[in-house]
């Protein structure tokens, strides 16, 4: 629902708040880990909605920075989405073994 709202997108009480939309080219999904429903996969797709796995960038964190450049973006806009995610390890390189961020939801 964030990212429609920032897309220009959903329910127009909430989209007319926002200052301006933007760019589904410039938007790109990272570490989704559970899509609600089928919809909102298939929706992403239709818009061109970029998306990087944790796998991916597990594999080559340098994906993130890369992607970035190529969608020509200069600055970036970040919604963490912690609903559900109340403790989620996460390794920095170098580290023998995970931390894990914790939240109160």
């Amino acid at each position: 629902m964030a990212c429609a709202a920032c897309l220009g997108l959903g329910d127009r009480k909430i989209v007319g708040q926002m200052p301006s939309a933007f760019s589904a080219a410039h938007t790109l999904l990272v570490g989704v880990r559970d899509w609600e429903c089928d919809e909102i996969k298939e929706r992403q797709q239709q818009l061109g909605i970029a998306n990087l796995t944790t796998e991916q960038l597990r594999e080559q964190p340098e994906l993130l920075g890369r992607k970035l450049q190529e969608m020509g973006c200069s600055h970036a806009v970040v919604h963490f989405d912690l609903m559900g995610a109340c403790a989620y390890p996460i390794r920095k390189s170098g580290d023998k073994q995970a931390k894990t961020v914790s939240c109160t939801i």
